[in-house]
């Protein structure tokens, strides 16, 4: 993009240009039956600095969750390097992932309404942790195919973050924000 801003000829290998093409290819013409697993291991330091300021950490903090939090900070960042490998791959596109993400947000609208109407007697923090478990046992397909699951669980965090969703029943008051439409 820089070089086409800059009126300067884009050159692209080969090997780079077939490789791009038949992701492209395969992803529209059906032949991607599975988005490829993230190998991807977060380090200390990279899970530390999750800590620190991020929203859906502090939600997950709400329920009470902090043996929980390193595995949920590690599905966050792996969907965020899967979501970035499949897009410089070809393989995912943008009106589709936020479909994708829309799609999540009505689920979690639902498991919350399931949670109000089903466990009134419960607690605030036993009710966001009933949406919480549910939504992230979910099973989701982006472009019709279904995703790993610590994606998924990834997803649901991302959007917490922005923060579209909340899994405490007064996250918003709690947190000191409004919910993004």
């Amino acid at each position: 993009m820089a070089r086409i801003d800059s009126r300067v000829p884009v050159r692209i290998p080969y090997d780079d240009f077939r490789k791009q093409r038949l992701a492209v290819t395969k992803r529209i013409t059906g032949g991607l039956t599975a988005f490829p697993e993230s190998d991807t291991v977060p380090t200390r330091e990279e899970i530390s600095n999750e800590l620190v300021d991020r929203l859906y950490v502090h939600q997950l903090q709400l329920l009470g969750m902090e043996e929980d939090i390193h595995r949920n900070i590690g599905d966050f960042l792996r969907a965020s390097a899967m979501r970035t490998n499949w897009s410089e791959a070809g393989l995912l596109d943008m009106p589709s992932y936020k479909k994708y993400e829309e799609e999540l947000v009505t689920r979690w609208r639902m498991q919350r309404m399931s949670a109000q109407s089903s466990m009134a007697e419960k607690s605030e923090i036993a009710r966001g942790v009933q949406i919480l478990v549910a939504c992230l046992r979910e099973e989701a397909r982006l472009q019709s195919i279904v995703v790993p699951q610590d994606f998924l669980r990834g997803s649901f965090h991302a959007i917490a973050n922005e923060p579209r969703i909340g899994w405490h029943p007064d996250w918003e008051q709690l947190l000191g924000v409004k919910a993004k439409a």
